[in-house]
């Protein structure tokens, strides 16, 4: 049981970094990074630009942070969001994902709804 979580954490890793699209239909501008978010640390600015991709769950928190923002209508770019954003698992959500998540769904409380 113990060895088993890391095991699933790096097979996710693994899995969300290597794994192909499944779909190769789409097609994507090829803009720069810049071209759709604004980051406002220069740290940030550094680590992603150009063709450099920013994973989802990492925009997600800086964005609410107010780290980062967009270049124009929220819409329009996150339907542009496979140009900018990869979808890989950070450790992050893997802490989330074991520590919040799964406890909240095995206790499932009355507080929680019916």
């Amino acid at each position: 049981m113990i060895v088993d979580i890391p095991i699933l954490a790096g097979f996710w890793i693994l899995t969300s970094t290597f794994s192909p699209r499944k779909n190769e239909k789409a097609t994507f501008p090829g803009k720069p990074i810049d071209h759709y978010l604004t980051f406002h640390k220069q740290e940030d600015r550094e680590k992603y630009f150009g063709k450099k991709t920013i994973p989802m769950e990492t925009f997600h928190e800086m964005y609410f942070d107010g780290d980062v923002d967009f270049n124009g209508d929220c819409l329009e770019i996150l339907e542009q969001r496979h140009d900018w954003a990869n979808f890989k698992f950070t450790y992050s959500l893997i802490k989330f994902f074991l520590t919040g998540m799964m406890p909240e769904v095995i206790m499932h409380t009355r507080s929680q709804g019916p």
